[in-house]
């Protein structure tokens, strides 16, 4: 599984997120730690089912928005509101 953290460039932010690398994981590929990134509405899914398999995760039944859903360690994602940003 990939994952990256970045810091938030601008709090005027909602949902749809611009920020500074600031952690990457070994198998992150494509960014590197500075790299400037975007992230839309959604930042994470099972990668599990049908649709996920599939290159569909916008469908997975487990999609995780960048605002108010449940993330991965159980915590509430705050989208532009937070300080730092993870996505899978």
């Amino acid at each position: 599984m990939l994952s990256l953290e970045f810091k938030l460039v601008d709090r005027e932010q909602k949902h749809e997120i611009v920020g500074v690398v600031t952690k990457v994981g070994s198998k992150v590929q494509k960014f590197k730690v500075g790299d400037k990134v975007g992230v839309g509405c959604m930042v994470g899914a099972c990668h599990s089912c049908d649709s996920c398999a599939n290159e569909l995760e916008n469908y997975c039944p487990d999609m995780i928005l960048t605002y108010g859903v449940k993330y991965f360690d159980g915590t509430i994602t705050q989208g532009g509101y937070s300080g730092h940003h993870g996505c899978r």
